[in-house]
């Protein structure tokens, strides 16, 4: 990948991040709290080889939360191709059932198969998107936060333990 303007000097930031958390959309990274050597990547759609261009990854405890429907699944298996190491949160079946009041229907008329890197878990929690002839969709903007924040504060200190 070649990097140029702004992406080069992200890519050469001196970080050593314990944990990145990439979320698919800004506006639910925008409310993530702060924390001690985490790392907090947004908006990234399909340009996802970028995490490959960011050497200071390596080593950190690395999470994709994105949306929950067939386009999240699928960006969250193309972030696995390029960081095999990533690790999902909120993108499972208990988030599904527990909010599925405040699920919508996908208008979305194609979307690409995921690449073969998702989990026996999240290829079951894809199987429930299914409605009828149609899927459903669980923004993450619509989870509250009272639920997503203590699953990333969970997420986040997994691993905290370990030297990074």
């Amino acid at each position: 990948m070649r990097i140029v303007g702004r992406d080069r000097e992200i890519a050469a930031l001196p970080l050593r991040p314990r944990h990145v958390l990439v979320v698919e959309n800004k506006e639910s990274a925008l409310p993530v709290p702060d924390r001690p050597r985490a790392v907090v990547i947004h908006s990234l759609g399909n340009f996802l080889s970028a995490l490959d261009a960011l050497s200071w990854i390596s080593g950190a405890c690395v999470w994709y939360w994105g949306d929950l429907d067939r386009a999240g699944l699928t960006l969250l298996s193309r972030a696995r191709t390029v960081r095999p190491e990533i690790k999902s949160v909120l993108m499972d079946r208990r988030t599904l059932q527990r909010h599925h009041d405040l699920t919508v229907e996908d208008p979305t008329s194609r979307v690409d198969t995921p690449d073969p890197t998702l989990t026996a878990a999240e290829l079951e929690t894809l199987a429930q998107l299914v409605d009828g002839d149609g899927y459903l969709r669980l923004e993450q903007e619509r989870l509250p936060w009272e639920y997503v924040l203590p699953h990333l504060s969970g997420a986040l200190d997994d691993g905290d333990d370990r030297d990074h």
